[in-house]
């Protein structure tokens, strides 16, 4: 049976393979991709956790693609989500919650043709060395001055400058400074959530963010005329918490326009900001 699943799996990695490096290209995100069958150790450590015999353990394709930046990975998953079913439950964020020793990566378990399934791992070039090599290695890595493929200095440079444009403008639109200051309090939080579209693309947002936030990170007018949202096909009211990895959905009808209590639920500064700017107008007229 090990010989014939042997056989069997060096055909389906082929596969799997090729329908990535088919699917993936076209969205523009760079990547490599690395695939391999699951070491034996590996499978009989997922034989005893879920107390199954061999012929039951599915998943012993293990695949890996690594790019440059942490919204890449996200944007990634997505993309990946869009072209091939996951399986309900497998996806696990170790990017925003790393595990013990510092090991960062987006896990999920997705379905092929015919329900060939493989475990897909997705992480940043230095989130890679480090699980590869552990943390001292990589933060030796680093002293010596080595490349890095992900976010270099032009390219962090570039996020603050464009932070900083954005404090500006919240600066132009809000009249009260203890708004900006809440504002920027909240942009300020160490943890942040991804969330994606229906089309795969990704909204970073801050932890707590709402369907509200994130219908306004989309599009100004879909925030403006949001009156629901769906996650996973299911309605969730306007004040759910997102999680990250979630696919969110924005329900908008004409006659749903901002009222005062969207202040309530609101968390991003682009939100509040735009919201008071709607009801302000509104009492004008």
């Amino acid at each position: 049976e090990l010989e014939q699943r042997k056989e069997a799996n060096a055909q389906h990695l082929e596969l799997w393979k090729k329908l990535l490096t088919e699917a993936l290209p076209p969205h523009g995100i760079p990547f490599r991709l690395s695939a391999r069958p699951k070491n034996l150790y590996g499978i009989y450590k997922k034989m005893k956790r879920q107390q199954k015999p061999f012929s039951e353990i599915q998943d012993i394709i293990g695949l890996r693609l690594i790019t440059d930046t942490v919204a890449n990975c996200y944007a990634l998953i997505g993309f990946v989500h869009s072209h091939f079913k996951p399986v309900p439950g497998t996806f696990t964020d170790y990017i925003n919650v790393p595990k013990m020793n510092m090991y960062q990566s987006l896990h999920s378990t997705i379905l092929g043709p015919h329900d060939l399934m493989a475990e897909l791992q997705v992480r940043t070039e230095e989130m890679h060395r480090r699980a590869e090599y552990g943390i001292a290695a990589h933060w030796r890595y680093k002293e010596k001055g080595g490349k890095n493929t992900g976010q270099g200095p032009s390219e962090d440079i570039e996020e603050k400058l464009d932070w900083l444009k954005q404090v500006l403008q919240w600066q132009q639109e809000m009249d009260d400074p203890r708004e900006l200051l809440h504002s920027l309090k909240v942009e300020c939080q160490f943890e942040q959530i991804f969330v994606f579209t229906p089309k795969g693309k990704v909204i970073k947002l801050p932890k707590d963010a709402t369907p509200l936030d994130f219908a306004y990170a989309v599009h100004s007018e879909i925030g403006t005329h949001c009156y629901g949202a769906k996650i996973g096909n299911k309605l969730v009211p306007l004040n759910y918490k997102l999680q990250s990895g979630e696919i969110c959905e924005i329900l908008t009808r004409k006659s749903s326009v901002p009222n005062e209590d969207w202040l309530e639920i609101a968390v991003t500064a682009r939100a509040r900001a735009k919201i008071r700017k709607f009801l302000g107008i509104k009492k004008e007229g």
